[in-house]
């Protein structure tokens, strides 16, 4: 599992924890039933406080993605995937969504974003295809 903090965000440390597991999970890196690092040793290769970590397990617990299993240590749901999937959704409509209004008061045409974005999927669609060849 590879982890990425950013100190000079915004976003809070133990939210980029959740956001990445769940981004990991969703996209079939982290499978489900996988035991996590432990608290203390996620802390340390991260450079942050254990609370800091206890506290994204802690979320991801209450959200169903983990599950603490007796003398092992925190591991993935069976249903942690499929929950996944359905929160990384949910965080991509969300910021498309600030995108979209964004766009929109400060003026640009609506046909001009959807043109945008048309762009943009062709762009990334076409790169797609090239990297699985």
């Amino acid at each position: 599992m590879l982890l990425r903090i950013r100190p000079e965000s915004d976003e809070p440390i133990y939210e980029q924890i959740i956001h990445q597991i769940v981004f990991q999970v969703a996209a079939q890196v982290i499978d489900n039933g996988t035991l996590l690092p432990s608290i203390r040793e996620l802390a340390k290769e991260l450079l942050v406080n254990p609370n800091t970590v206890a506290r994204a397990y802690q979320e991801l617990e209450r959200q169903g993605i983990l599950a603490a299993r007796r003398g092992m240590g925190m591991g993935l749901t069976e249903e942690a995937g499929k929950r996944c999937r359905e929160l990384r959704a949910q965080r991509i409509r969300e910021r498309i969504g600030q995108v979209v209004k964004e766009a929109l008061h400060s003026g640009l045409e609506p046909d001009v974003l959807k043109a945008w974005i048309e762009d943009e999927l062709s762009r990334h669609s076409a790169r797609t295809r090239k990297e699985k060849r």
